[in-house]
């Protein structure tokens, strides 16, 4: 990674990490039965989500050895995040290790986010099992990130707005006030989200 320029400060960035996935149809396959048969047996959690269902921090599903290349590339988010973070005085960055707690939501028509946070954590992100490709037509459900400077709102474009993919992994700093409007498609829209933290002796 180049070493940002002599003479210029990075105050406060706000990097998001994207990247679709290749070859990720089976590991999609798996997720989405786990996720759907846990949901015909569980009521569901409430937090930011109206409709949608929330499985609530689900331990296990990492654990799942089928499971193990998400795991992989969650960390592998978190090692960029933290380099880009540090870019030029210490490029080789990484934490020993990561603290990790995902849940899973399913989507329908209308179901969607209201505007919130992740408290608790240093990263946040989502990995997408199911997106209809219709959706990116229509652009419902799209995830969108608020501006987080507060002054450059009235001047700057206050969000940005990404359509989700199936394969899609992005990863974000916690803070980053986000929400998903309505989804308009009448498949199940289905993810992972997760919140990643450093122990404090990293």
């Amino acid at each position: 990674m180049a070493e940002f320029p002599e003479g210029m400060l990075r105050c406060w960035p706000t990097p998001i990490y994207r990247r679709q996935m290749e070859n990720c149809g089976p590991l999609n396959t798996a997720l989405r039965a786990y996720i759907l048969a846990k949901a015909s047996g569980h009521a569901g959690a409430v937090t930011t989500n109206v409709g949608a269902w929330h499985s609530g921090v689900d331990a296990r599903l990492l654990l799942q050895p089928c499971f193990s290349p998400l795991a992989g590339w969650i960390r592998e988010a978190a090692d960029t995040l933290l380099r880009v973070i540090w870019a030029g005085t210490s490029p080789d960055a990484q934490a020993d290790e990561y603290a990790v707690e995902c849940w899973s939501l399913v989507y329908r028509a209308d179901d969607y986010q209201h505007i919130h946070i992740h408290h608790g954590s240093v990263w946040s992100g989502v990995y997408y099992v199911s997106a209809e490709p219709s959706d990116a037509e229509v652009g419902s459900g799209a995830i969108e990130f608020l501006d987080p400077r507060w002054a450059a709102r009235e001047r700057a474009r206050a969000t940005y707005s990404i359509t989700p993919s199936a394969g899609l992994l992005l990863v974000f700093p916690s803070w980053l006030q986000h929400w998903v409007p309505p989804v308009a498609s009448l498949r199940e829209r289905i993810c992972v989200a997760f919140n990643v933290g450093i122990p404090h002796d990293n």
